[in-house]
């Protein structure tokens, strides 16, 4: 009893230094501070959580019920005690996306704990390590660089970043199951129906990332059953015994037949033979020439001592075996994901292919193999353990390295210190025109580039004030017409656009 009672305060404190580490990171050192047009127009847009056909996003059902509901927690739970209506979105935003994160390292410990069996002290590190991965594996010399649980501005934090970290989430969730359905059905009513609205929301979130836990159950439904799946005779009972599986690849399949009707994919229009397949691939090898050297090397390592450690020791322990399965699972899943994001990408565009927050997929479940890798060999040689601690220091040390800083996520790179400013700016403005009665006014915002002033569009006035009005900053909805003045950008220090 005493025990558990240590265990559960040490996995409190572990947990809680996480959480606290990560909300410092997105609030104070890289703050997610709405800024563009679409970050004004995605907070406080709701939308029915189910598909829709036809809608310009269909299956986007996570993101925009998840920013709107922050839009609205931050306006009226959190603006009333901090007293500042955008450092309260900042707070928020940064609460959603550290919970989710928390979640992806806690599900990756009990892996570690339940399938490798390692102790509290090595698995806190091997998590830890884990966490900086995802920070060092894009980091570059000599320019901005991309990290795993990044985006480009705060409204892909919700439209990419979650819906990555979640899908991640649900492999690392089953994987402590070994994808066993008898153990899921053998769970509490409270857990299958949080497990259930898990699985809905990340299909149901973004195609680009719905693949994720998708690829994870194909992956496993091939190796478990790659005799079965060449004998036509065994179809019936494979279909039986995999009822679960299978519907969720057929509710994913529904998801692609939504997302085909919606107004975004008509408006890319490509045919599949049209499409820029080589551009894409080349766009993707392009960014992986861009991936951490000094990660890599020690990946490569690592994967040379795994292989080696299988073949010469030729274990058959049971911790072997579920290890052994679960890496070729992941690197089977790796490869479904990257054909299926080549040519998801070919058709929305080749540059999305290289993005930090499309790339979470892959490589998140590369670090995963990588690591639960690693674990084993620990496990069977414990005395590594003790270079642990030297591990996470050079870790540390590269992840802070000021050889490279980490992108912004606000577009154009801009510091989120000068976002928060003109955000403030913008809104003084309009609450200026609301208490002195007026139904219309003229918004000056920064010059942005020549076809349509982004990052402050034409089109943002109706935007911008819909969301104010609705979280209760302005007493009704104002015509505002966008000027753009470069006397702005002088002010607030933004280059202006030639």
């Amino acid at each position: 009893m005493r025990e558990q009672v240590e265990k559960n305060v040490w996995n409190i404190a572990f947990g809680c230094t996480l959480f606290l580490i990560l909300f410092v990171f997105f609030t104070q050192v890289h703050p997610l501070v709405p800024y563009d047009g679409d970050d004004w127009v995605n907070m406080s847009s709701f939308r029915v959580a189910l598909p829709k056909w036809h809608a310009w996003n269909p299956i986007k059902v996570l993101p925009e019920i998840s920013f709107p509901i922050a839009g609205y927690i931050a306006a009226y739970f959190v603006t009333p005690i901090v007293g500042d209506y955008v450092r309260s979105i900042v707070l928020v935003s940064a609460f959603y996306v550290c919970s989710i994160v928390l979640l992806y390292l806690f599900l990756f410990k009990k892996i570690l704990e339940k399938n490798v069996g390692l102790s509290e002290f090595a698995c806190a590190l091997i998590t830890v390590l884990f966490l900086i991965a995802h920070f060092v594996i894009l980091k570059k010399t000599g320019a901005n660089s991309q990290y795993l649980l990044g985006s480009t501005n705060l409204t892909c934090f919700y439209h990419y970043t979650v819906p990555g970290i979640l899908n991640l989430c649900l492999v690392e969730y089953f994987m402590l199951n070994e994808f066993s359905l008898k153990s899921f059905m053998e769970k509490n009513m409270i857990t299958k129906s949080i497990v259930l609205l898990g699985i809905y929301l990340a299909i149901f979130s973004n195609v680009l990332h719905s693949i994720i836990f998708i690829a994870a159950v194909m992956a496993y439904l091939i190796l478990e059953y790659w005799k079965e799946l060449l004998c036509p005779n065994c179809w019936k009972a494979l279909i039986k015994e995999n009822y679960f599986w299978l519907g969720i690849v057929l509710v994913w399949l529904v998801s692609l037949v939504f997302e085909m009707s919606g107004g975004r994919a008509h408006g890319i229009g490509r045919d599949l033979m049209q499409l820029p397949i080589k551009q894409t691939m080349l766009t993707f090898w392009g960014a992986s020439k861009s991936f951490n050297s000094f990660l890599l090397a020690g990946i490569f390592i690592l994967l040379v001592l795994f292989a080696y450690w299988l073949h010469k020791k030729r274990l058959t322990s049971e911790v072997v075996k579920i290890v052994r399965f679960q890496c070729l699972q992941l690197v089977v899943a790796i490869g479904i994901l990257i054909i299926y994001l080549v040519l998801v990408c070919a058709k929305a565009s080749p540059g999305y292919i290289g993005r930090g927050d499309v790339l979470v997929g892959p490589l998140g479940l590369l670090l995963i193999a990588i690591f639960l890798a690693s674990s084993a060999i620990i496990k069977k040689h414990t005395k590594l353990v003790l270079v642990l601690p030297i591990a996470l220091l050079v870790f540390s040390v590269e992840a802070m390295s000021p050889k490279s800083a980490y992108a912004e996520s606000t577009m154009n790179r801009v510091n989120p210190r000068i976002c928060y400013a003109i955000d403030n700016d913008l809104i003084n403005q309009i609450v200026s025109a609301d208490k002195a009665g007026k139904t219309e006014m003229i918004l000056v915002v920064p010059k942005g580039d020549d076809r349509d002033n982004w990052p402050h569009p034409m089109y943002m006035g109706g935007n911008i004030s819909r969301t104010l009005y609705r979280h209760g900053i302005i007493t009704q909805p104002l015509k505002i017409t966008i000027k753009p003045d470069t006397k702005m950008n002088e002010k607030y220090h933004i280059a202006i656009p030639k």
